[in-house]
């Protein structure tokens, strides 16, 4: 019997392989096969036409799951994606394997449950399978209602997989779930090959029952599997789109609980549009939320309009002064200074590869694109004037710095930065919980599943920081920023929020002060229907990137003019927002369509093509269009 099988690189190609006799292999079958020189481990996928020059199959390991390997096929056909490219990234770092020690603890007792919370976990196992969108307010209890439901599935004997969108979020997420069921293990990027190595297997074997995990553990190939959790569901960071494959693990969740018929649970105070819109239709069901746990209520939030104050103030100083409690500072721009400026002759010190300014990074004496990581030495003096270079703005290096001035100390500061360092994630909550960290510093990632009881203040420093983004998902993104991170103050005592904003009228920022998702989405949802956006229409997307600023442009205008054949609706092509990175220039064509299919079919004959000096990027469902 004649085997293909696909190898874990990035082309678009499978190998015909000769199946020795006595060896038993089935789609979804790992094996070990001679490539080239040498050995590589394999998946199979079907049977192949016989090939004379095939070799033997080495090694059968053993066999993926079914519901993982059609997973796997859901994520080639729909998001367009190599074969070899999504096994490579499924199937786990191969080490020799050790014995694992799985964590084991005392369980808590469960909490008893509010009105709503008993409602939700009730029609979740009554019903037993689908999809439900939980939409509870901040501090309302979802986690609870997760709990309770995956109580009730582990006693069945099943698997639980608890989704959360950063990997900042995993220590505080996977404390709570073994302190409840005195189990659990976590798997994402940053554990090493040998970690995520036994953790993959110790799901194969059924030695491990309950997984919390970043995107990357949606694929694990858990047994039994009985309950998908998907909590702060809207996030963008389940959407890998940095490198290939492209996908959406929330999507896939949805796909994966469906195929094997049990209930996904996707939970959010803010909900993202496209899944609201479904449980308005009737493809998921909503089950609401409305009031916060015991006597804790919603914080009061004061708009700062900033044409008439400044960014770090004397009266801001004097609010963190006075707060009993912790504080949670948002500022969605990290480094020391975003841009650096020339008054006199205005020169702005640029990226050479992306024409976009570097953003100073104090602390590092360096100049950095956040693009591309082009990194320069810092210095003080213009080069073309010898004039002192001025700061434009603040990002969340220089807030830090200026509060340590005041506060001397209780400060830490969480962006992508101070994250760098492996398992910084971890010493960062463990000083938050054990309170020598006062004042917490912070980008997008402070907005997510911090839950500490005793937040007296949230201050947004720039509220508009991306509402004027060229992205028609801006408002959506402000909005639920805003609301997630005011979120975290007044758990148990009361809190206050203050969003400083330049355009306080704007009706995401009022929807942010009001609590009011109703609000928001009603004018949301108009503006996504009027200019034909999802969910009322599906996207594709064509990047076209090179060198050559012309034969980048006849290249997007020859792939436009091509697909023109298809029943699509094409925008552009035209320059990215970002026009350069890393030294290529960007054009892209957004492709609408009424239904997923003839996206697909548009965007299927530029999957492996090749143009000279040239590099495309083709996404179904892009959430980046910068």
């Amino acid at each position: 019997m004649y085997v293909r099988v696909v190898v874990p690189i990035a082309v678009n190609r499978e190998f015909t392989y000769l199946v020795p006799e006595g060896m038993s292999l089935k789609k979804g079958s790992v094996v070990r096969v001679p490539f080239r020189k040498g050995r590589i481990i394999g998946v199979v996928i079907g049977r192949a036409e016989p090939f004379e020059k095939s070799r033997y199959v080495l090694e059968h390991l053993f066999d993926l799951p079914e519901d993982v390997f059609k997973t796997a096929e859901f994520v080639i056909e729909n998001y367009l994606a190599y074969p070899g490219e999504v096994f490579q990234f499924i199937l786990p770092p191969f080490r020799k394997r050790a014995k694992f020690q799985i964590f084991s603890g005392s369980k808590e007792s469960p909490f008893i449950l509010t009105h709503e919370q008993r409602r939700a976990v009730d029609e979740i196992l009554k019903v037993g399978k689908g999809v439900f969108l939980i939409h509870g307010i901040t501090g309302s209890g979802k986690t609870e209602v997760y709990f309770h439901v995956m109580e009730e599935v582990l006693k069945q004997g099943k698997s639980v997989l608890y989704l959360v969108p950063e990997i900042g979020m995993v220590p505080q997420t996977l404390e709570r779930v073994r302190r409840r069921f005195g189990r659990g293990e976590e798997y994402h990027s940053k554990l090493t090959p040998g970690e995520r190595m036994k953790v993959w297997f110790g799901t194969l074997d059924g030695d491990i029952d309950i997984v919390v995990g970043a995107r990357m553990a949606v694929f694990l190939p858990m047994q039994n599997l009985g309950l998908i959790v998907v909590d702060e569901e809207h996030d963008t960071s389940y959407r890998q789109s940095a490198m290939r494959p492209y996908y959406s693990a929330r999507d896939i969740a949805v796909f994966r609980g469906k195929l094997l018929d049990i209930p996904v649970i996707l939970g959010s105070a803010t909900p993202s549009v496209e899944s609201y819109y479904k449980a308005q239709r009737g493809d998921y069901q909503l089950l609401e939320l409305k009031e916060r746990i015991g006597e804790a209520k919603l914080p009061d939030v004061e708009i700062v309009n900033l044409r008439k104050r400044q960014l770090i103030s004397e009266e801001l100083i004097k609010e963190i002064e006075g707060v009993k409690g912790r504080v949670i500072i948002f500022l969605n721009r990290r480094g020391y200074s975003p841009f650096v400026i020339c008054r006199k002759c205005g020169y702005i010190e640029k990226c050479p590869d992306c024409d976009i300014p570097l953003t100073y990074h104090k602390e590092k004496g360096i100049f950095l694109c956040h693009h591309c990581n082009y990194t320069k030495k810092a210095y003080n003096t213009c080069p073309v004037c010898g004039e002192k270079l001025e700061f434009s703005s603040i990002g969340t290096e220089r807030v830090e710095e200026k509060l340590r001035e005041i506060f001397e100390e209780g400060i830490a500061r969480m962006d992508r930065d101070t994250l760098r360092k492996r398992l910084m994630h971890r010493e960062i909550y463990s000083g938050l919980k054990n309170g020598s960290i006062r004042i917490l510093v912070g980008t997008q990632m402070v907005t997510k599943g911090l839950d500490l009881p005793d937040v007296g203040l949230v201050v947004v420093l720039r509220a508009d920081s991306i509402l004027n983004f060229p992205d028609f998902r801006a408002g959506e993104r402000t909005f639920q920023l805003l609301s997630q991170v005011a979120g975290r103050a007044g758990r148990q005592e009361s809190g206050r929020v203050i969003i400083q904003t330049y355009f306080p009228e704007h009706y995401v920022i009022k929807a942010a002060k009001e609590h009011d998702f109703k609000m928001f989405y009603e004018k949301e949802i108009e503006f996504r229907k009027k200019s034909k956006y999802p969910p009322f229409t599906y996207l594709g997307r064509v990047v076209v990137e090179g060198e050559d600023l012309r034969r980048v442009q006849d290249v997007a205008s020859h792939i436009a003019e091509e697909l023109k054949r298809y029943s699509v609706r094409l925008l552009g092509p035209s320059i990215c927002p970002v026009k350069k990175r890393a030294g290529r220039y960007r054009y892209h064509i957004l492709l609408k369509g009424d239904n997923r299919k003839n996206i697909i079919e548009a965007l299927s004959p530029l999957i492996g093509k090749r143009f000279q000096n040239i590099k495309l990027i083709v996404e179904i469902d892009p959430l980046d269009l910068l």
